[in-house]
């Protein structure tokens, strides 16, 4: 009777523990999907943000295009008071179309070169300050290795434009050509060691590789 007691209390243990789990369990894909929300919002506002500066671009440049209809109309024959407001109002509206495109363009992250976005650093509708990564942007059309294990004596026979032979880790049985474009002239410290790194481009870049594999390099006779 005692064992049978225990047996029954050692399930309804086993029960409560499954049923704290589940609502533990609950309880974080409901803040999972608290967190979607919040992004989704974010998302909705920045959208929201560049909509309403890009009308604002549209307005203005409507403007201009006014002002300066109605000066060029009445330019032949318009004394000097008038010409003199039509200007103003060109004027303002010239500066109402480049506040409008400096707003648009703080609302707007422009990349300085075509490439792939390989990492994001910043959360949609999130403040980026001066000098903090955004995102992380690669030109995946021209791959190179970086060789960071050639001690004083194997660099000393690397040359640039030296032809080297690449066998990716992760893509056994794939060879791959590549040719030296730089060799360091200063030696870094590496696992108690000083190193000469080596920066090798991709001939044949394969479409499989990915940012950070390691490789196998054999480099040939120096020419």
């Amino acid at each position: 009777m005692q064992q049978a007691q225990a047996t029954v209390d050692s399930s309804q243990s086993q029960v409560s523990q499954a049923q704290a789990q589940l609502t533990a369990a609950r309880s974080q894909v409901d803040q999972a999907q608290a967190a979607v929300e919040g992004a989704q919002s974010q998302v909705s506002q920045a959208e929201t943000q560049v909509e309403a500066a890009q009308a604002q671009v549209d307005g203005a440049q409507a403007q201009l295009d006014q002002a300066r209809a109605q000066r060029d109309l009445v330019l032949a024959g318009a004394g000097a008071e008038e010409l003199a407001i039509l200007e103003a109002q060109v004027t303002q509206a010239e500066a109402s179309l480049a506040q409008a495109r400096l707003a648009l363009a703080e609302n707007q992250l422009v990349a300085p070169f075509a490439g792939t976005v390989v990492a994001v650093e910043a959360q949609p509708g999130e403040t980026v300050d001066v000098g903090r990564m955004a995102i992380v942007l690669a030109d995946l059309d021209t791959l190179c290795v970086q060789v960071v294990d050639l001690d004083q004596f194997d660099v000393a026979r690397v040359k640039p434009g030296q032809t080297v032979r690449i066998v990716p880790d992760a893509l056994p049985g794939r060879e791959l050509s590549g040719q030296v474009t730089s060799v360091s002239l200063r030696g870094i410290s590496r696992d108690q060691d000083t190193v000469y790194p080596v920066i090798i481009e991709l001939v044949d870049p394969d479409p499989d590789l990915r940012w950070g594999m390691t490789v196998v390099a054999e480099m040939a006779s120096a020419p």
